[in-house]
This record gives structure tokens, C-alpha cells and sequence, in this order.
């Protein structure tokens, strides 16, 4: 969070999963499975990182986090991507009449990647806005400070 004396870390999760990952790893200028294959073998490479910025913008379900709501019907272009924007699946399943629906409650993940934050939050607040299902929660907040 950014106090008036600057940016101060409360939490900082690092599994796959978890936003705060997911906006570092499209960074690496290289391939994780190798620093995974290398960090297994005890020995520890150089990481180099993409000049960009990444952000991400989650989609919840509604009731989310108490009691999200499975089963809304993800209406829109849930397959839309580009090179500079994506959805992770994070609470997502495919029905029997092959829909996407709702599954969880984090359900999808708006990733951008551009050259300044700016650029970065619009992307993923562009690629959000291709979905939507009833009682989708979003924060509109997200690096509007910045």
C-alpha cells in the first residue's frame, strides 16, 4: 500500500496463482522451466527482466470472498488475447453444454503488459472488459494511484 511516507509491503504472496506472481513472471526475458530445472539442481542463474510493466486486474464472483457464487455463465470473448494482454483461469470450469462458467471465487485474471504502468492498467482493464456474468466483482482502482 503507499502511505505518505512511501510504498509499504503488508503481504507478498509468490505462489503461482496469487496476482502478485502473476504480474512478475511474463517479465523474465527467458524461460522458467529452465531457472525451475536449474533451481532443482542446486545451482542458481541469472535473471534477466523485460523493461515493461505488468498489472492485473482480478475478476471475482459475486459473494466474493465470503460466499462466491458458482455457476454464472461467462458471457463475452473469454478466449481473447493478445500480445500484450491475457486471461489467467483462476475459478473457472467448463459446463456440460460446454459454457464457461463461474467456479470459484477469484474466476479470472485481466493481465496487461505495456511500456509504462499507464499502459499496463489500461490493457488490463481492456482485456476485463471482454467478459462479464451476473455479479461479476471488479476493483476500479487498481493503479489509479499511480
Amino acid at each position: 500500500m503507499v502511505t505518505p511516507k512511501g510504498p509499504k509491503v503488508l503481504e507478498y504472496n509468490v505462489r503461482f496463482g496469487d496476482p502478485e506472481a502473476q504480474v512478475i513472471l511474463p517479465l523474465l526475458e527467458g524461460d522458467w522451466g529452465e531457472v525451475f530445472k536449474s533451481v532443482a539442481r542446486g545451482e542458481l542463474m541469472d535473471l534477466n527482466w523485460r523493461p515493461l510493466y505488468c498489472s492485473c486486474v482480478v475478476l471475482a464472483a459475486e459473494g466474493y470472498p465470503q460466499t462466491p457464487v458458482r455457476g454464472a455463465i461467462i458471457e463475452g470473448q473469454i478466449k481473447y488475447q493478445t500480445p500484450s494482454s491475457y486471461f489467467l483461469h483462476a475459478g473457472t470450469a467448463l459446463s456440460a453444454n460446454d459454457e464457461w462458467i463461474t467456479q470459484g471465487g477469484r474466476v479470472l485474471n485481466a493481465i496487461g503488459i505495456g511500456s509504462t504502468l499507464k499502459e499496463s492498467v489500461d490493457l488490463a482493464y481492456s482485456q476485463a472488459s471482454k467478459v462479464s456474468w451476473v455479479g461479476m466483482q471488479l476493483r476500479k482502482d487498481i493503479g489509479a494511484r499511480a
